[in-house]
């Protein structure tokens, strides 16, 4: 008998019996969240560059002056309001 990955053995009378694994929850994962951590990226970095410049990034044009002085992401946790 083979012993299947993340299987619990355990024994009973003597003989040994293998319990079924219980299935593992993802924490995160997947292509939504890959392509949302890549964007998160590219925007800080972009956000960063502006900010080492002193420029405005012209995302809010003729409705506030925007340039950066800080860039946070995720501050406090995912989707945290700083």
């Amino acid at each position: 008998m083979t012993k299947k990955a993340n299987a619990k053995t355990s024994k009973i009378d003597g003989t040994s019996v293998t319990e079924p694994s219980k299935k593992r929850r993802r924490v995160a994962g997947g292509a939504a969240t890959g392509g949302g951590i890549n964007f998160q990226a590219a925007v800080s970095a972009i956000a960063y560059v502006y900010m080492v410049r002193g420029q405005q990034l012209s995302w809010l044009e003729k409705v506030a002056e925007d340039v950066p002085v800080a860039v946070y992401a995720e501050t406090g946790g995912a989707g945290g309001v700083c």
